[in-house]
């Protein structure tokens, strides 16, 4: 009998090919022409942008269409008698699975994980093959890039016929606090053996360090064969240390299903202790404590590498959001990769897990940005009543565990509710109701349009735990005092950054940026200083208003695809507070700045404004010290005190002359924080810098370098591009970006010109070692730093 189930890595070993291949998935066929390919793997990503791409400027003009995967790998003949199952993370989209030339399964999301068991039809003792078509040829079908192919993790699990139902028992805390945590943990095993089998639920709860703080049994419980039981087992952990984002502890449970010695089942699970909860007129409160949700909106992408999870890359994104004070993330707009949910544990980022965005009525985009004429995208519509169930049930499933999720959203900017449709109403109480069956410790909330004030026509709103709000806080204070039930969250809000790149001012519109609004009264814009200033009455209705729990900023990272206000050449978004490098925009220290406990001192624009001498142009700073003083060339252009009544941004008329700008200020302790900008002149050199210096030599972990152009002086010189070659005879460079959302060249190569100074390699290793990587261009002195690869 196997005991202790087995987990394998299931990445290596794949073949790919494009386009439709006839009888792929036989095993005599000849996949000669295939390449060697490791999962995760976005074939989206291959080769230049394309204009005319059928994805469309909302699909980033990537290609699309159809591909085919070949495994081959081998099965002990031990293991005939267990349940094999291959776990898929993640496929865009329509994978049909074939195990030695025999359909075994199919679905139609993309972005739900999916267990197939193929026990039936493996050859034991023997090589088997699994194959795989993917379908992504159906375009437009996303309002944003949603990337092709096996783009998450893949798994394998064999274990015997005595089992735990959903891989791991479903762990709550229905009472926390730092004296005593009740600690609940609902198991459902299945018996599909042909005979009756005896057993308890040992459960075992660790530190993360091995260190066990407590251990229970459930009763003996007998099952007969081919049956499924459930049974619930509670105890009390003394002093538990509680899951918070400042303080995000974990513990392992581990559960095993025991008859004497014998052990037909085992799971080990990270969880959390912490207790959650809604009120309408005091706000939210984690572990009895009122916490303000200071969030960001992400999509699934990873920029130059597409839709391909990767964990180096979602820390590192993670890290930016943890260094600019968020404390949450909402998945726009569903579900993401396992990978990014135990980040978000471990990191300590709350999480609104968010489950479609569409349910039964269509959207429809703009054929191209600007473009009066819209389209109708082939989306999850089509598949709604027949899915949508076993989307939720399998999204639920397997993230309920994570402590991380305080909150689940049904739906993003649902037509049904956009519009008035009466049967959105009976839909959401529908979807509400069903993901109850399988957690009902999180409130449900729906992502809102107030355009045409749907929230007056039907009581969409009110049939969720907590009514999600997109762009409408001047509607918060009426509506809190109308609606006497409603609880109501930001679930999307403007953020600050204006729709320009990263660098780029329009130094007409920063004059504007002092200017008061009267939102009240609809002067609400979406474009240029009207952006800022409604973002910044965002950041004081939210964070001074106790009854709103908190907010999401649409986005926390520029994604790609859905460049809207623009068009082609632009491929990705504008609305990130960080480009797709994750190089910081100004807009990233207004954040800063507040959710942050550092002491922040931001000035833009950079000072490289070559026929503007003599102008007058206005310095912004963005700021939590109470005063600053900015010189120019030494001389002083004033002191400003901060005050967020007056505004949240410090600004300075100041005459243009090139040289050194120049703002200081004083932190609580009397420190001086300076932050400093400079005429940059010719690029003389480039530096480099890495977020990691050691890495692991699997070709999965990735290590982040950025060069800088500098000028002789030593200084960022932002307005001068230079193509930067960067070269490794031992590291693989595996794709290139500028965060430029115009640049439509090949990101898959190891060339790319700086952009506002700064251009970026994703490098890898297949071998164990120190070694260098080299950026270089024409002129310019070179540069290298190392990398250890362990």
């Amino acid at each position: 009998m196997l005991e202790n189930r087995i987990k394998l890595n299931f990445n290596d070993g794949w073949k790919f090919k494009l386009n439709n291949q006839p009888n792929f998935y036989k095993e005599d066929y000849n996949d000669e022409g295939f390449n060697d390919c490791l999962i995760p793997h976005d074939w989206s990503m291959e080769g230049p942008f394309v204009k005319d791409a059928p994805t469309t400027s909302r699909g980033g003009y990537r290609p699309a269409g159809i591909g085919c995967y070949r495994k081959t790998f081998f099965i002990e003949k031990e293991y005939k008698g267990s349940i094999v199952e291959v776990e898929f993370g993640g496929i865009f989209r329509k994978p049909t699975i074939y195990v030695n030339g025999k359909k075994v399964a199919s679905w139609i999301n993309g972005y739900t994980t999916h267990r197939v068991d193929v026990s039936s039809f493996l050859k034991y003792g023997a090589e088997n093959l699994i194959a795989v078509k993917v379908d992504n040829s159906e375009q437009p079908n996303s309002r944003f890039f949603t990337g092709s192919g096996i783009y998450r993790d893949v798994n394998l699990y064999i274990k015997n016929p005595v089992y735990l139902t959903n891989l791991a028992p479903f762990v709550t805390t229905p009472i926390a606090n730092t004296e005593r945590a009740e600690i609940s943990v609902e198991t459902e095993v299945t018996n599909s053996s042909n005979k009756e089998v005896k057993f308890k639920v040992l459960n075992t709860i660790s530190r993360l360090d091995g260190q066990e703080v407590l251990s229970f049994y459930s009763k003996e419980i007998s099952l007969k064969a081919n049956k499924t039981v459930k049974c619930k087992d509670k105890a009390v952990l003394l002093n538990p240390e509680l899951w918070e984002p400042e303080t995000p502890n974990l513990y392992y449970l581990t559960t095993k299903l025991i008859n004497g010695k014998k052990c037909y089942d085992d799971s080990t699970i990270r969880f959390g202790i912490r207790e959650i909860a809604y009120d309408k007129d005091k706000g939210f409160f984690l572990n009895g404590k009122f916490t303000k949700i200071k969030g960001v909106c992400l999509h699934h992408d990873n920029g130059a590498l597409g839709a391909m999870s990767n964990v180096s890359a979602d820390r590192r994104k993670l890290k930016f959001m943890k260094e600019m004070g968020c404390n949450a993330i909402r998945f726009s707009h569903n579900p993401m990769s396992e990978g990014l949910l135990d980040l978000c544990d471990e990191m300590g980022f709350m999480v609104m897990d968010e489950f479609f965005d569409e349910w039964e009525l269509p959207k429809h985009i703009p054929y191209e940005e600007g473009c009066p004429n819209r389209v109708l995208i082939k989306d999850y519509y089509q598949y709604f009543n027949k899915c949508w169930k076993e989307d939720m049930r399998l999204t639920a499933i397997r993230d309920r565990n994570h402590p991380s999720i305080i909150m689940y959203s049904l739906g993003n900017e649902i037509p049904e509710q956009r519009y008035s449709v009466v049967d959105g109403e009976l839909n959401a109480i529908k979807l509400g109701n069903y993901l109850k069956e399988f957690d009902d410790t999180r409130p449900n909330t729906a992502a809102c349009c107030f355009d045409i004030l749907s929230a007056e026509n039907t009581n969409f709103c009110d049939v969720l735990d907590v009514a999600g709000y997109n762009y409408a806080e001047v509607l918060y204070d009426a509506h809190h005092d109308r609606f006497k039930t409603r609880a109501i969250i930001g679930t999307e809000t403007t953020s600050v950054q204006p729709l320009w790149k990263r660098g780029e001012y329009h130094l007409d519109v920063l004059k504007d940026t002092h200017k008061r609004v009267d939102f009240a009264l609809g002067e609400y814009v979406e474009t240029g200083a009207n952006r800022i200033l409604s973002a910044e009455f965002s950041m004081r209705k939210h964070m001074n208003t106790d009854f709103i729990p908190g907010f999401f900023i649409w986005t926390g990272v520029d994604y790609l695809g859905e460049p809207s206000p623009h068009s082609w050449p632009s491929r990705s978004s504008y609305f990130g507070v960080m480009d797709t490098c994750c190089f910081p925009k100004d807009s990233y220290y207004f954040y800063k700045s507040f959710w942050s406990s550092e002491a922040v001192l931001h000035i833009f624009p950079h000072w490289n404004f070559e026929g503007k001498e003599g102008e007058m142009l206005q310095v912004l700073a963005y700021t939590n010290l109470k005063e600053v003083e900015l010189f120019l060339n030494g001389k002083s252009q004033g002191k400003k005190v901060y005050d967020n009544n007056n505004g949240e941004h410090l600004y300075w008329d100041v005459k243009y002359e090139p040289g050194e700008l120049k703002a200081v200020g004083y932190d609580k302790d009397g420190k001086e924080i300076v932050d400093t900008v400079y005429t940059a002149y010719e690029p003389n050199s480039i530096e480099l810098s890495v977020d990691r210096n050691e890495i692991e030599a699997n070709n999965i972990d990735l290590c982040y370098v950025t060069a800088t152009v500098l000028d002789k002086f030593g200084h960022k010189v932002p307005n001068i591009p230079v193509e930067i070659e960067f070269v490794s005879d031992d590291l693989n460079v595996i794709a290139v970006d500028n965060g430029d959302q115009e640049y439509v060249g090949v990101l898959q190569s190891n060339k790319i010109p700086s952009f506002f100074g700064n251009a970026l390699a994703i490098v890898s290793a297949n071998k164990k070692g120190s070694f260098k990587i080299t950026a270089k261009a024409k002129g310019l002195k070179a540069n290298t730093v190392k990398v250890i690869c362990k």
